[in-house]
C-alpha cells in the first residue's frame, strides 16, 4: 500500500494531499541520531494546483504518520511541465530553533592558602536534568520522553546551545544514548532498552544478494602513553586484543595535573581508546524486501557464509524507496554503540582472521601433501560454504 503525501502550509492552517507526482521518486534516508529525510518529485497538473503551490521551503510534508520540513525544494519545467524536487527532514530535528536560557559557567582549580592546588568537582547532570533544561518551557510545542532508566554525566563548563547540540552532546555522545522521533516527542532511550532482539535473520544469498565491508585502519590507535603529576611518566594503557591483530599504534597521550598513578588515567584512557582500537568498519546490505520489515533498533542475525561468519547485528539505518520493489540498502551496528559505522565490528573480524587462517592451513597440508608445484583450489563450492559456515556458528 503506497502512503499518500500531504503538505500543509508554514502557518500549518491547510492541508492538501499531494496527487500529481512520481512515486518512484519516494526516497528516505534514517541513519540512528543523525538523519531522517525523505525526498520526491511532484507535478504541477491541472488538479493539484493548490498542492504544488503549497510546497515551498518550511511548508511541512506527512508521510507514514510522521512530518518533515521542507528544506530544500528545486523547481524546474521540462516538456512544458513544471516539477519540484522536495527533500525534507524530520521536524523532530527542528530542536535546533530551541534556545534554552543558560547561565554560561565553568568550574576551575582553586589553590588554598598554602598554595596547595584544590581540584574542581565537576558538576553531574542527569539525563532528566538535560532534557529539562534543553526543552523545558519551549516555545515550538516539543515535549520528550526518557525510556530505560537513567543516567548522568559530569561537566566542568557549559556554554550556551541549542537544544539540539545539548542532546547530542551531553546525551547521545557521552551517555551513548539513542534520540528517535514521534512528530514533535522527542524520546531519548538507553542503547540497552533501544535495541531489541526480533529472531530475525539476514542471510546471503536469501534476504540480501549484495553485502559489502570496508575497513579503514588509517586512524588506528591502540596504545596511549600516560603522564600525571609534574608531566611524570606514569606508563602506558593498551588494547592488548587490538594489538595482537593490529600491531601497536599510539593514540594522543593522556595527561593530568593531579594524577600520580595509572591506575588513575584508566579510564580516560580507556574511553580514548574505545572508538579507536580497531579499523573504522562499514557493513552494508541491500534488502530484499518491504521498508518496514526491518526498523532501527532491531537485532538480526547477520549470516553471510561465503565469509564464514554469523553475527548478530543491530539495525543502524535504512535508505531506499519504498515503492518501487528495489531493495533497501541496511547499514549495521554490532549493538554494543550508538553509532553506525564505528569502530563495532571486532567480533566479525576476528571471524575473518580466523578465516584466513584457516585456509592457509589448508594451504599449507596441500603443499605438505605434494610434490614440485602445488596449486590449491580456492574457489568456494555450496559444500564448502556450508562446511565453514558450520564451523563459525560452532566456534
Amino acid at each position: 500500500m503506497i502512503d499518500v503525501i500531504v503538505v500543509r502550509d508554514r502557518a500549518h492552517t491547510h492541508e492538501e494531499i499531494i496527487t500529481g507526482m512520481d512515486v518512484s521518486s519516494i526516497s528516505v534516508d534514517v541513519e540512528m541520531d543523525t538523519t531522517n529525510q525523505i525526498s520526491f518529485t511532484a507535478y504541477k497538473l491541472s488538479d493539484n494546483l493548490m498542492a504544488f503551490s503549497l510546497l515551498l521551503n518550511e511548508a511541512q510534508v506527512k508521510w507514514h504518520g510522521q512530518w518533515y520540513t521542507v528544506k530544500q525544494c528545486d523547481l524546474s519545467i521540462s516538456g512544458g511541465i513544471p516539477t519540484k524536487a522536495i527533500t525534507a527532514i524530520a521536524v523532530g530535528f527542528g530542536i535546533t530553533d530551541v534556545r534554552p536560557n543558560i547561565t554560561p559557567w565553568e568550574v576551575t582549580d582553586t589553590t588554598d592558602a598554602n598554595g596547595n592546588t584544590i581540584t574542581a568537582v565537576p558538576r553531574k547532570y542527569t539525563v532528566e536534568q538535560i532534557m529539562s533544561l534543553a526543552l523545558d518551557g519551549n516555545a515550538y510545542g516539543y515535549s520528550y520522553k526518557i525510556v530505560g532508566g537513567t543516567d548522568s554525566v559530569e561537566l566542568t563548563s557549559m556554554d550556551r546551545q541549542n537544544a539540539s547540540d545539548m542532546l547530542k552532546t551531553y546525551i547521545i555522545d557521552d551517555m551513548g544514548w539513542v534520540m528517535t522521533f514521534d512528530n514533535y516527542v522527542i524520546t531519548v532511550e538507553s542503547l540497552d532498552s533501544f535495541k531489541r532482539d526480533t529472531g530475525k535473520v539476514m542471510r546471503y544469498y536469501g534476504q540480501t544478494d549484495t553485502s559489502t565491508m570496508s575497513n579503514d585502519s588509517t586512524s588506528i590507535a591502540n596504545a596511549v602513553r600516560l603522564y600525571g603529576a609534574n608531566n611524570q611518566y606514569l606508563g602506558e594503557y593498551t588494547d592488548t586484543d587490538s594489538i595482537a591483530q593490529y600491531g601497536k599504534h599510539y593514540g594522543d597521550d593522556i595527561t593530568s595535573d593531579t594524577a600520580t598513578s595509572a591506575s588513575a588515567l584508566n579510564s580516560a584512557a580507556a574511553k580514548s581508546l574505545n572508538t579507536t582500537a580497531i579499523p573504522t568498519s562499514t557493513i552494508q546490505t541491500n534488502y530484499i524486501g518491504q521498508w518496514d520489515d526491518l526498523e532501527l533498533g532491531e537485532m538480526v542475525q547477520w549470516i553471510m557464509e561465503p565469509f564464514g561468519m554469523s553475527q548478530k547485528m543491530m539495525v543502524a539505518g535504512k535508505s531506499g524507496s519504498p515503492y518501487t520493489g528495489d531493495p533497501i540498502t541496511i547499514t549495521w551496528t554490532s549493538g554494543n554503540t550508538n553509532k553506525a559505522n564505528v569502530n563495532s565490528m571486532l567480533d566479525l573480524q576476528a571471524q575473518i582472521s580466523k578465516q584466513v587462517s584457516m585456509l592457509s592451513k589448508t594451504a599449507a597440508n596441500a603443499q605438505k601433501g605434494g610434490s614440485g608445484t602445488t596449486s590449491v583450489d580456492m574457489s568456494w563450492t555450496q559444500e564448502g560454504v556450508n562446511q565453514v559456515g558450520s564451523y563459525f556458528n560452532d566456534n
